[in-house]
């Protein structure tokens, strides 16, 4: 559940539940004063679209049902639990998203919301995700204090938070978006124990909730997070329905968020403390869709209702969304529709709130009870007596996981090359022009013959002694397997058809353009990923890669996507030459420095997942303003390299940014062809970087820089695919190939992924495919010549 599900739909629950607290003779026209909201996305109302952050709702058709038809932040369709809730209590407005505007003046008199989406227990999975952590809504709460007591006076302000309903609703996110992607956490961490440091932030959390005033206080328990449509696709392929073992897991959780709640109370007497079974419910409404009304429990109404979760994947372009969302349990493939919500609510509270009866229904007035077997009557909430929730607990059924793996072979080029053979290593070097490679040699055409050329008669060592890269996920080797971060590639389908059949963290099926470079200049195997335990000894000796998928030029894209920034890439190569230093002795250490070939490549990640994505620095920086600041950076870096002793540089252009296939899915150009508009903005960057390129040579004469275009090879491949041997340039191979990025949604569960990606331009929805890479890397080598 992103983080949610079905936690959303039981927060109605909470709505009359919430009368437990409620119930007190209030004379207004509402139960409670004001209604105080902190979580996840289940319960975030809009505080997201102010934040830097992946994980928004703030495009259709998110909000299409809602009240003034505009998608609001709200991870839904229509309205929320919350919402439901808040009319159940009477009132006639929601409480504001905290971060909005609208949080401000009398608005805060009826409460506020601070919760975020992709938050949760563990503070560590809020702040990989760029959301709000529990503790600083927390903080946000106590500066909403200060702000209330300024509107309605002390006493008032102190009797509204002392009366108010508090709702909690947190967890699904810690689960889902972390803990069963995060290879970090899960071999650190078993699930039990896991749960248990949740328990224990949930314990101290609540215990600060109360030490501010707090006295109401209701939390939602865990859905069943295997029943939620994103799980059943990513985890459940060996299970026709919920994925069992997940459901066993939130079970467990929640039967010690119960015994907690119970603790917590004993300690705390006047503390009102319920714990919402939102589990139940949403169990019942998924396993018996039409004893509910609905026609679809197993995906969402948005796109495939598989995947799509947040805006980057549902949105007005989402291929396959629904009509009529009233017919689906959940709106994407995490969170529940409005028409779910509504029906949960009534659900919820007929589970033995209320003393005299059982509740069918409820409006803004009251309940309709079954007083009798026979009668039924309106009872206002005013005469209701509610009951504390059951716990209701069912069995579930633990599945192991199996991954596959497969692999294709080289190509191999035979033109003429007896007569290329014939001619020295530098004649073909110098007169003659590569046009392409393998692990063998390099295909040349030399005096009007196309030949393949074997390294044997080019030179009998490396062309280089080594190979430094830095830079984003297009040359990744497997640095991010070592971070928290979502941006990783650590798991099939990648790395399918590299050597070893296995994922290695490289973004494609086999292997990188880079990886092929090292081919071509003899290397007979590849610079380790620094960060991994085989950058040691003489591995050492032929280089290291620093590169980490989600950074960038900006130190703050990477920063959000939680990769290793170029400043960081850059210390970490300051690291490197004294670890050099001690394997080959400082001479020869330096000469490797001088002569090595540097390849950075980078600037992508900070237009698709900063810049076009991050409302702020659009509104800050025109595309001509953002490409300046990139190309200061690029320039920085280039001369600290170079102050480092670097000699050899290579740094590739932007590719073709409107013809990657997520943007065209974003943009909803996928049949019509490439983003213009995004292409032109890569061209004005690219005049900018070869401009700057030619400055940086004129101010360090003995640099070799070069730019390789990487710009015009992508295009004609993605424009003339059949020309260059592919079937397929407008998706990529994995899943659809339209929104599969990361292990995250490019795995061995990605529905539809091809059984041949050498058809395929790109592997993913942003990476190129092996085949491809292979011709990018030809270019390079033609382009880098001079500096080689």
């Amino acid at each position: 559940m992103h983080n949610r599900g079905g936690a959303s739909m039981v927060l109605n629950l909470v709505c009359v539940c919430v009368l437990l607290f409620l119930y007190g003779g209030n004379a207004q026209d509402t139960l409670v004063p004001a209604v105080i909201t902190f979580g996840d996305s289940v319960v975030d109302v809009g505080n997201n679209n102010y934040l830097s952050t992946l994980f928004k709702a703030n495009y259709p058709p998110y909000g299409r049902d809602f009240a003034n038809h505009q998608p609001t932040g709200r991870f839904c369709n229509g309205k929320l639990a919350t919402d439901l809730t808040a009319e159940t209590l009477g009132f006639k407005t929601y409480p504001a998203a905290y971060l909005s505007p609208e949080a401000s003046g009398k608005n805060l008199l009826i409460g506020a919301n601070f919760a975020s989406a992709a938050s949760g227990y563990d503070e560590n999975a809020a702040n990989l995700n760029h959301a709000i952590p529990l503790s600083q809504q927390l903080k946000y709460f106590q500066e909403y204090q200060t702000k209330l007591a300024k509107v309605a006076g002390q006493s008032k302000a102190k009797s509204i938070i002392k009366d108010a309903l508090y709702v909690v609703s947190a967890g699904s996110g810690d689960f889902v978006q972390n803990y069963y992607i995060n290879p970090l956490v899960n071999r650190a961490y078993t699930v039990e124990q896991y749960s248990s440091m949740l328990l224990s932030s949930f314990n101290t959390f609540t215990k600060g909730l109360y030490g501010l005033g707090a006295r109401k206080i209701g939390v939602t328990s865990l859905p069943p997070l295997g029943c939620l449509p994103l799980a059943r696709t990513l985890f459940g392929y060996q299970e026709n329905g919920c994925v069992s073992k997940f459901n066993t897991d939130a079970q467990a959780f929640n039967k010690k968020l119960n015994a907690a709640a119970t603790s917590l109370q004993k300690q705390y007497p006047d503390l009102r403390l319920v714990i919402f079974d939102i589990y139940k419910p949403l169990f019942d409404v998924v396993k018996s869709p039409s004893q509910y009304g609905f026609a679809e429990a197993a995906r969402g109404c948005c796109g495939t209702g598989t995947l799509e979760t947040t805006s980057a994947l549902c949105n007005p372009h989402s291929v396959g969304t629904c009509s009529n969302a009233t017919q689906y349990v959940f709106f994407d493939s995490v969170h529940p529709s409005e028409a779910a919500n509504r029906i949960l609510a009534d659900e919820l509270i007929g589970q033995d709130l209320i003393v005299r009866g059982t509740v069918f229904c409820t409006d803004n007035g009251g309940a309709l009870v079954n007083i009798t077997a026979k009668s039924s009557t309106h009872l206002p909430l005013q005469e209701a007596s509610i009951h504390r929730l059951k716990h209701v607990e069912e069995a579930g059924i633990v599945s192991g996981l199996k991954m596959d793996f497969v692999i294709i072979g080289e190509n191999e080029y035979d033109l003429a090359w007896e007569r290329c053979r014939q001619l020295q290593a530098e004649d073909v070097v110098v007169k003659g022009k590569v046009v392409g490679a393998n692990k063998g040699g390099v295909v040349a055409v030399v005096e009007g013959l196309r030949g393949f050329v074997p390294f044997s008669q080019i030179s009998s060592d490396t062309i280089v002694p080594a190979i430094i890269t830095f830079g984003d996920s297009i040359v990744d080797v497997g640095n991010n397997n070592y971070l928290s971060t979502l941006f990783r590639a650590d798991k099939p389908p990648y790395g399918r058809d590299f050597v070893n059949h296995q994922p290695t963290g490289r973004f494609c099926n086999g292997k990188l353009a880079t990886d092929f470079v090292a081919g071509t200049l003899g290397f007979k195997s590849y610079a380790p990923a620094y960060l991994s335990p085989e950058a040691s000894g003489k591995t050492l000796l032929i280089g290291a890669n620093f590169a980490s998928a989600g950074s960038g030029y900006y130190d703050k894209t990477a920063t959000q996507n939680h990769a290793i920034p170029l400043s960081q890439q850059l210390k970490y190569y300051k690291e490197y030459q004294s670890k050099l230093a001690e394997v080959a002795g400082q001479s020869k250490a330096k000469s490797i420095m001088k002569d090595a070939l540097y390849v950075l490549t980078t600037g992508t990640t900070d237009f698709i997942q900063n810049y076009y994505t991050n409302s702020y620095l659009r509104k800050t920086y025109t595309v001509e303003q953002y490409s300046s600041m990139l190309i200061s950076l690029m320039k920085n870096f280039t001369e600290n390299l170079y102050d480092l002793g670097a000699r050899k540089i290579g740094v590739t252009s932007l590719p073709p940014l409107g013809c990657i296939p997520l943007e065209r899915t974003l943009a909803g150009t996928h049949e019509s062809g490439c983003v213009s508009q995004l292409n032109t903005d890569a061209q004005g960057f690219n005049k900018m970087l070869n401009n700057a390129a030619t400055s940086l040579k004129k101010k360090c004469p003995d640099l070799r820089l070069v730019i390789f275009d990487i710009y015009k090879p992508v295009y004609d491949l993605v424009n003339s695919p059949s020309m260059y041997g592919f079937a397929e340039a407008g998706r990529g191979c994995c899943g659809t190939g339209t929104v599969e990025l990361t292990t995250a949604l490019c795995n061995s569960h990605s529905l539809g992924t091809c059984s041949n990606a050498t058809q395929y331009v790109f592997f993913d929805s942003a990476h190129t495919s092996e085949a491809a890479n292979k011709v990018i890397a030809d270019e390079m080598i033609n382009q880098g010549l001079s500096i080689i």
